[in-house]
């Protein structure tokens, strides 16, 4: 059914003739060896069931033989380990023949500036085998901390040299460093609160380490959400500093926690970061008096004495006025002001002058109120009653006529 049983196929180098087609057209092998096989096949493949195909093509491989196919695979292809100056690191390689026939294969090392020395200078396998040979990395005494070396592993056929496969092995000295810091060193806040400070920890080391947390100077109350981090090289972790205000300090006094990162695999590798939380200034002020309440004839000056406190946690300056409820009633002041520092008190006379016209029970409340100068929201004030009083006549009295002599 078919007008051309032969594909156009045009023989390279070293390549012969094998069949003539019908219309022309020539079929060419490229012969590699001495001796080839050509079938001919009378039906186009494609007549044949899907499944028929693969076993017929399958009879004509096994009746042509093997083709040797040459092939090498190294694995894994690249490793890396630490070390210490003077220490010999092993690495193990899995070598595989990939190709169709028996191989040897020769080892070498190379590229590498540190002693490194195969297990073996060939290995022969058969035909998919693999196998496993070892090469020995010496580190230099001299060596130091952050150092490193690539050795290139290379397995050749000696069949074929151009099977070949390469492995690469790193090995660097061991490294330990720690970075401890924060964006937030310095912190304020009311006394008797906690501030809260966020740290981060940094392998800055080359190889996995732990680091040890700890609170190295600092007197107020300074917590850690951890006492240890395990972190790979190069990677970085966060973690909660608490420092609590004591509740007596003064505004404006300070204290600094001192934060160190220890290294477990060197603890003579360390960093430190120094957190300083300062007392905001808080205002405030307390007054009063005893008796609160006096009573005095019109006219009199009835004196009282006010202790004025300053409840803050600084010095502060405050500020005194009075004011009267009933006409004709004055008072002043010892003091128009008073400063005094975090806790401190003192005293202020407060001279009420009963009206003159007071009729008797006449009640004036006399209200005086200290003001803080650095906060006006810090105010206190205190009630200062005073009641007139107005004398009877005494009852010892007698009024007598006039007496007159005759002369």
């Amino acid at each position: 059914p078919y007008t051309d049983y032969t594909d156009p196929i045009t023989p390279g180098n070293g390549g012969i003739q094998a069949m003539l087609g019908n219309n022309g057209n020539v079929a060419g092998v490229s012969k590699d060896g001495t001796t080839y096989k050509t079938s001919y096949w009378a039906f186009g493949l494609e007549t044949l069931p899907v499944a028929g195909r693969e076993a017929s093509l399958n009879t004509v491989l096994d009746w042509c033989g093997v083709l040797a196919l040459y092939g090498v695979n190294l694995s894994p292809n690249s490793q890396s380990q630490p070390a210490d100056p003077g220490e010999v690191v092993t690495y193990t390689i899995n070598i595989h023949n990939t190709g169709t026939v028996s191989d040897t294969y020769d080892i070498s090392v190379g590229g590498n500036g540190w002693s490194g020395v195969p297990s073996v200078s060939f290995i022969e396998l058969e035909a998919g085998e693999s196998d496993n040979f070892t090469v020995a990395v010496t580190v230099p005494g001299g060596a130091m901390p952050g150092d490193e070396d690539t050795a290139t592993v290379t397995a050749v056929s000696q069949k074929d040299a151009t099977a070949n496969d390469t492995a690469t092995l790193t090995t660097f000295v061991r490294q330990w460093a720690v970075v401890i810091g924060t964006d937030t060193p310095m912190q304020t806040g009311d006394p008797d609160i906690t501030l809260t400070y966020t740290v981060w920890v940094t392998n800055a080391g080359n190889v996995a380490d732990e680091f040890a947390l700890s609170v190295e100077s600092g007197d107020w109350l300074t917590n850690l959400s951890t006492n240890a981090l395990m972190l790979a090289a190069g990677q970085s972790d966060s973690m909660e500093v608490t420092v609590t205000i004591p509740g007596d300090v003064n505004g404006g006094q300070s204290d600094t926690a001192v934060i160190m990162a220890t290294s477990q695999g060197d603890t003579n590798q360390s960093d430190s970061v120094s957190l300083t939380t300062t007392a905001t200034n808080v205002y405030g002020v307390d007054a009063g008096t005893d008796p609160i309440a006096l009573t005095g004839e019109p006219g009199a000056v009835v004196t009282y004495t006010v202790h004025i406190t300053n409840t803050g946690n600084t010095t502060d300056t405050f500020t005194l006025e009075t004011a009267d409820d009933q006409s004709g009633w004055v008072s002043h002041l010892s003091a128009i002001s008073v400063t005094l520092g975090a806790g401190q008190s003192d005293m202020v006379m407060v001279m009420v002058h009963v009206a003159a016209g007071a009729a008797d029970d006449e009640v004036n409340v006399t209200t005086i109120t200290a003001v803080s100068v650095n906060d006006a929201t810090a105010i206190a004030t205190v009630a200062l009653t005073t009641t007139a009083t107005v004398s009877p006549p005494n009852a010892n009295y007698f009024i007598y006529l006039p007496v007159i002599f005759k002369p």
